[in-house]
């Protein structure tokens, strides 16, 4: 409630549709629906029915058909499916950079000044100092 007024009445939000009971705003997948793994696992099932072979045969044709393709060049199904079912490799960041510890101590400094000499009631003139250009 804001100045009296609650956010339901609020015209911005007019359109707005509450939640219904187990919904949240992080669900992105309905509740009962399957993960790629689950999809995937049963549609090899189902081919190896169709072409009378067991799922691990049709697997094995799978990874062999992704291999060669990988070792032509294409590596797009591989490092999907390698992608879906492992999940992502983690990817690094390397930060770098210097930080100007005199200058942070001199400003910090010129500060504490500033803030004790409004305590007192008298005001201190003061200039800031040039900021070097970011590295």
């Amino acid at each position: 409630m804001k100045n009296g007024v609650k956010n339901a009445d609020r015209p911005q939000n007019k359109n707005l549709k509450p939640f219904k009971k187990g919904e949240n705003m992080g669900s992105h997948r309905p509740k009962g629906s399957k993960n790629y793994e689950t999809r995937r696992r049963e549609a090899i099932i189902e081919l190896g029915k169709l072409n009378k072979k067991t799922p691990e045969e049709i697997e094995v044709m799978l990874h062999t058909k992704a291999i060669g393709e990988a070792l032509k060049g294409d590596f797009r199904y591989y490092k999907d499916d390698m992608d879906r079912t492992y999940g992502q490799p983690v990817a690094k960041t390397e930060l770098s950079g210097t930080i100007q510890v005199d200058e942070i101590k001199k400003n910090t400094e010129m500060v504490k000044d500033l803030i004790e000499s409004f305590k007192n009631g008298r005001r201190k003139k003061t200039t800031l100092p040039e900021t070097p250009p970011p590295v």
